[in-house]
């Protein structure tokens, strides 16, 4: 491992104990992981793998659809100990990258207005010291090798259009073109939500019609939040009998095979389709030849 001179002192080169440990969002993680269907799953930040990416393998190694999982670590030191703990987890992919380029970093002004004018848990620290660590993130990136644009790396050389699970837990100041980057994942977790990292993130996911906050805690460190998104069948409604959609949509799931006795113009016909996608298959019957 080569570490440039000029990086040698930068705090981003010490071991730092793990964060997210054996808490709610740790849990949740693990669960996520271990149940839900997911195939490609990409974590950024994973600093030396103590702590989320932990949460991440424990869960992943007993989910049935065998996904992946791609860790993202800018510090080169953070990054040998990462790799060196899980080189015999076939399934995790590490890259030493940063997640984005640096244009997409934010300028000074904009950390300096976000500090002023939001009440926010970056205050309990001098401004003099936060545009501190935004400086050392991005001369980190200038001057240690890596390679930026991570995000776009990883999706290319693995044919990824779109993650099913992305945590978004990198630098400070990166999280909000992280999401840009990601956007569309299946699951998108988010912490920090009460400083710069994903402060923003987590105010534009709450009012997207195409997520749904699923799990939220704002007192744990500097708070955390799950969002899920809103399936082609959970968007779906009509007009009446919305007791009844629920139901169908509780009972009725992907690949199954669903008869629509007295299906009149459709409507639940198409709510059946939306639901058993391209595996099931909707019989739809209507005596009635003018409906």
């Amino acid at each position: 491992m080569n570490i440039k001179p000029e990086i040698i002192d930068s705090e981003l080169n010490y071991l730092i104990p793990p964060e997210i440990k054996n808490d709610e969002f740790y849990t949740a993680i693990q669960k996520i992981c271990r149940e839900e269907d997911i195939q490609t799953v990409l974590e950024i930040g994973s600093s030396s793998g103590g702590g989320s990416t932990e949460a991440f393998v424990t869960g992943l190694r007993e989910n049935p659809h065998n996904p992946k999982l791609f860790c993202m670590e800018v510090s080169k030191t953070r990054f040998a100990e990462l790799k060196k703990i899980y080189e015999k987890d076939d399934f995790v992919k590490c890259y030493n990258v940063s997640s984005i380029s640096l244009e997409k970093f934010p300028e000074k002004s904009e950390v300096i207005d976000f500090y002023r004018s939001t009440q926010n848990n970056l205050r309990l620290y001098p401004l003099e010291q936060v545009l501190g660590w935004l400086e050392q993130d991005i001369e980190y990136v200038k001057k240690s090798g890596v390679a930026d644009n991570g995000i776009q790396k990883i999706k290319q050389e693995n044919s990824i259009e779109y993650f099913d699970l992305v945590l978004i837990d990198g630098s400070e100041f990166t999280g909000s073109a992280e999401l840009d980057e990601v956007y569309g994942a299946k699951y998108i977790l988010l912490d920090d939500i009460e400083t710069f990292k994903n402060y923003q993130s987590h105010s534009k996911l709450l009012t997207d019609n195409n997520y749904i906050l699923i799990a939220e805690n704002k007192h744990i460190r500097n708070g955390y939040s799950i969002f899920k998104k809103v399936s082609e069948a959970e968007s779906y409604s009509f007009d009446n009998e919305v007791t009844e959609q629920l139901l169908v949509k509780n009972l009725v799931k992907p690949g199954m095979t669903v008869f629509d006795v007295g299906s009149n113009v459709g409507d639940y016909s198409i709510l059946f389709s939306k639901i058993v996608g391209a595996k099931g298959q909707v019989y739809a019957l209507e005596a009635a030849n003018r409906t």
